[in-house]
């Protein structure tokens, strides 16, 4: 869904920061309630660090369930 406060500007906007993709922020959006899920489970001393620990964990099972191999460009 387009923010339509960017509708008067998108004209003005292509030439200098090309096409308007960038626009879409719902992709982004989506992972806050990643980040406040693993927020409220931790005990709020460093959040920061529990939220990394708990992307860690998260990239370290898709590692083993995948085989434990990552991909070749």
């Amino acid at each position: 869904k387009p923010k339509l406060h960017i509708l008067p500007h998108l004209l003005q906007d292509i030439p200098c920061h090309g096409p308007p993709i960038l626009y879409a922020t719902e992709v982004y959006e989506s992972y806050n309630a990643v980040f406040r899920m693993c927020s409220v489970l931790s005990n709020h001393q460093a959040p920061s660090r529990d939220i990394a620990w708990t992307f860690a964990d998260l990239e370290r099972f898709k590692h083993e369930i995948s085989g434990g191999w990552w991909e070749n460009e």
